[in-house]
Protein backbone atom coordinates (compact mmCIF):
# COMPACT_ATOMS: atom_id res chain seq x y z
CA UNK A 1 0.00 0.00 0.00
CA UNK A 2 1.03 3.53 -0.95
CA UNK A 3 1.61 5.69 2.05
CA UNK A 4 1.99 9.07 0.44
CA UNK A 5 1.11 11.64 -2.19
CA UNK A 6 4.25 11.55 -3.49
CA UNK A 7 5.11 7.63 -3.79
CA UNK A 8 1.93 7.39 -5.33
CA UNK A 9 2.80 10.06 -8.14
CA UNK A 10 6.31 8.30 -8.66
CA UNK A 11 4.39 4.90 -8.94
CA UNK A 12 1.53 6.21 -11.52
CA UNK A 13 4.77 8.25 -13.24
CA UNK A 14 7.18 5.18 -13.22
CA UNK A 15 3.56 2.69 -14.81
CA UNK A 16 3.21 5.46 -17.07
CA UNK A 17 7.14 5.49 -18.28
CA UNK A 18 7.18 1.36 -18.19
CA UNK A 19 4.37 1.16 -20.92
CA UNK A 20 5.66 3.64 -22.87
CA UNK A 21 9.07 1.73 -23.08
CA UNK A 22 7.51 -1.35 -23.96
CA UNK A 23 5.14 0.08 -26.47
CA UNK A 24 8.96 0.86 -27.95
CA UNK A 25 7.61 4.63 -27.29
CA UNK A 26 10.29 7.15 -26.50
CA UNK A 27 10.41 8.73 -23.31
CA UNK A 28 11.46 12.33 -21.79
CA UNK A 29 11.38 14.18 -18.96
CA UNK A 30 11.58 17.25 -17.27
CA UNK A 31 12.10 17.95 -13.47
CA UNK A 32 12.33 21.40 -11.64
CA UNK A 33 13.29 21.77 -8.06
CA UNK A 34 11.46 24.43 -6.64
CA UNK A 35 12.32 24.73 -3.15
CA UNK A 36 13.28 28.48 -4.10
CA UNK A 37 10.81 29.62 -5.66
CA UNK A 38 8.45 31.56 -3.05
CA UNK A 39 11.72 33.57 -1.89
CA UNK A 40 12.13 35.14 -5.67
CA UNK A 41 8.28 36.56 -5.88
CA UNK A 42 8.03 39.73 -4.14
CA UNK A 43 6.22 39.08 -0.42
CA UNK A 44 3.86 42.00 -0.68
CA UNK A 45 2.26 40.86 -4.17
CA UNK A 46 2.28 37.66 -2.95
CA UNK A 47 0.31 38.35 -0.13
CA UNK A 48 -2.15 41.11 -1.06
CA UNK A 49 -2.92 37.97 -3.79
CA UNK A 50 -3.21 35.62 -0.55
CA UNK A 51 -5.80 37.98 0.75
CA UNK A 52 -7.62 38.51 -2.62
CA UNK A 53 -8.22 34.76 -2.94
CA UNK A 54 -9.72 34.43 0.94
CA UNK A 55 -6.36 33.60 2.84
CA UNK A 56 -6.37 35.47 6.40
CA UNK A 57 -5.69 35.39 9.95
CA UNK A 58 -3.83 32.65 11.76
CA UNK A 59 -3.00 30.65 7.86
CA UNK A 60 -1.65 33.64 6.62
CA UNK A 61 0.53 34.52 9.58
CA UNK A 62 2.14 31.17 9.71
CA UNK A 63 2.84 31.53 5.67
CA UNK A 64 4.61 35.59 6.31
CA UNK A 65 6.72 33.87 9.38
CA UNK A 66 7.68 30.86 7.31
CA UNK A 67 9.17 33.62 4.51
CA UNK A 68 10.30 36.44 6.44
CA UNK A 69 11.74 34.75 9.25
CA UNK A 70 12.49 31.27 6.88
CA UNK A 71 11.60 29.16 9.87
CA UNK A 72 8.29 27.38 11.40
CA UNK A 73 7.55 26.63 14.99
CA UNK A 74 4.34 24.68 16.34
CA UNK A 75 3.13 24.85 19.45
CA UNK A 76 0.98 22.23 21.69
CA UNK A 77 -0.01 22.47 25.18
CA UNK A 78 -0.80 19.37 26.31
CA UNK A 79 -3.34 19.63 29.42
CA UNK A 80 -3.06 16.25 31.39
Amino acid sequence: MLNSLTEKATFNLLNVIYDALNKSIIVGGIFCNLKMALYCVDHGILFSKLKFYGIRGKFLDIIKTYLEGGYQKVEIDVKN
